[in-house]
């Protein structure tokens, strides 16, 4: 029996991570940083995809969430503190895919700016909530309003013991780019 092959729409952050991955007749990608991930949602639902996918790199607010393990959240939760589930369905298909032995209870918060990990997990009030990221949610909604399932795919990058150093979040502009100049001052 024939089976279809699904399409998959990826979301990444940085132009440079949208390069390591190939576009193909069932994998689209794009690349929005912050809340440019909302025009680059809307690219790629217009090519009839059956999921998105949020993909890339996020930081660790949980002492047990460690850099370069890789998390499928159940659920996203923005700074107003809106909470929206991911897929099911995708999450287990790629949980198994990529041999993941994670949580279904963990939820990602997705920032608006870089955030200090140790701060953050300080005063986070929000319950279940593991890593920080900041494409996802806007990912999320523009999915949801085409009512195109969700799923997001995160890869540790920075944990409680090891935070991206401040001068290095403020040298970075809206499009995720490094400001030379501002790094070196």
């Amino acid at each position: 029996m024939y089976k279809k092959k699904i399409k998959i729409g990826i979301i990444v952050g940085l132009e440079r991570e949208k390069k390591l991955l190939n576009k193909t007749d069932f994998l689209i990608v794009e690349a929005g940083y912050n809340k440019n991930a909302i025009r680059a949602t809307k690219k790629v639902l217009k090519n009839d995809v059956d999921v998105v996918v949020s993909f890339g790199l996020a930081g660790s607010i949980d002492k047990n969430l460690k850099n370069g393990e890789i998390i499928i959240p159940s659920f996203i939760v923005n700074h107003q503190k809106k909470k929206r589930f991911t897929s099911e369905k995708f999450n287990r298909l790629f949980i198994s895919t990529l041999n993941i032995q994670q949580n279904f209870n963990q939820g990602l918060y997705t920032s608006n700016k870089i955030e200090n990990l140790n701060t953050l997990n300080k005063t986070n009030k929000i319950k279940n909530v593991s890593a920080v990221d900041m494409e996802s949610f806007y990912i999320l909604e523009e999915s949801r309003n085409k009512k195109i399932p969700f799923c997001c795919i995160r890869v540790i990058f920075d944990d409680l013991n090891f935070n991206i150093p401040r001068f290095i979040g403020k040298s970075i502009d809206e499009n995720g780019k490094v400001i030379f100049k501002k790094l070196i001052k």
